[in-house]
């Protein structure tokens, strides 16, 4: 009888004892995020993008705005890269380089119907799209963040009164904020840049306001107010930090929306004027010549794409990060 109840393995008497340590909330996030494939992809994707658009015209000799008639319409060239066959300045079987006596000149990206060299283009309006997307984040940080927080903090005939202005703001849509704006002003980057301030922080702002609405009768709030905290302290080191997680999130969402937002308006003719130069503008340039020079609106829609793709994958890896629920 006593066999039938004999203990199997030695290692059942032995007493594992571990060191569980506090790990910081920003490293579990940082390592859950590193962990997701998609996330950690288009976060690296962003970063070679600002590279590309900051480092990228080290790189050329040639300016966005420099118009070349003689050199219409030359397909991409890339030193070492001709060696293989392609990027060599060949269209049709001929060498367009050495029949307008440019062999020695490359062009990575070709040049457009004006002459001017593609690349640096490419990288400018890459620029212009990563300013759209700054502008948007920091909109969302500082209008939307202050005035859900006001809104959800105070409550009564103050949230009542910011609210009815929310919903009349948001009852324009973007797009006939933006063509009001053109037709007052003059179409450029300070109209798009306005037509954001005035629209694009609704969102976050009804977000920190339903965070708000939530954290400000927690028991640790109550004790605050009750030991005579100032109230810009308890909204920025006591609730503010809190609702992070949420805020971030909704920023990086944003992003695409503003890059979006701008490339159409480029792409219809109410962005960005020449000789500057927009992902949006340049693919509308390019969009005109698709049939016979593909490369000119194939180039930045590529660039476009990997940018949207980027940081809505960036954005989805850090609401998994940061969101509890979402954890396995």
């Amino acid at each position: 009888m006593d066999e039938k109840f004999k203990i199997v393995g030695a290692e059942l008497n032995q007493t594992v004892q571990k060191d569980y340590t506090d790990i910081p909330r920003w490293k579990d996030i940082l390592y859950r995020f590193t962990r997701n494939k998609g996330s950690l992809i288009g976060a690296i994707a962003i970063v070679l993008v600002i590279a590309f658009a900051f480092l990228g015209p080290l790189l050329s000799p040639y300016t966005y705005d420099a118009v070349d008639t003689k050199r219409q319409n030359m397909p991409p060239r890339i030193p070492v890269v001709e060696n293989l066959g392609i990027f060599d300045g060949y269209r049709n079987g001929v060498d367009v380089y050495e029949q307008k006596d440019c062999k020695d000149e490359y062009h990575y990206f070709g040049t457009d119907t004006l002459g001017r060299d593609l690349w640096a283009r490419v990288c400018y309006g890459t620029r212009i799209s990563l300013y759209i997307a700054l502008v948007a984040v920091l909109i969302d940080m500082v209008i939307g963040i202050t005035y859900g927080m006001v809104c959800g903090y105070f409550g009564g005939a103050v949230d009542i009164i910011l609210q009815r202005i929310v919903e009349v703001i948001n009852g324009i849509p973007q797009l006939v904020v933006v063509t009001l704006l053109m037709v007052i002003l003059k179409p450029g980057l300070f109209t798009i840049t306005l037509a954001l301030l005035i629209t694009s922080w609704i969102g976050m702002s009804r977000v920190v306001r339903a965070q708000v609405l939530q954290l400000k009768e927690q028991e640790y709030i109550l004790a605050s107010r009750t030991l005579g905290t100032p109230i810009p302290v308890i909204l920025f080191k006591e609730i503010l930090p809190n609702t992070m997680g949420q805020v971030i999130i909704l920023a990086m969402m944003s992003v695409p929306s503003a890059i979006f937002t701008e490339s159409f308006l480029s792409f219809v003719g109410l962005g960005i004027p020449a000789p500057l130069a927009s992902l949006g503008s340049l693919i509308s340039t390019g969009f005109d010549n698709i049939l016979t020079y593909p490369y000119q609106v194939a180039i930045p829609v590529v660039i476009f794409s990997i940018l949207m793709v980027s940081f809505n994958l960036t954005a989805d890896g850090l609401r998994d990060a940061m969101d509890p629920r979402m954890w396995q």
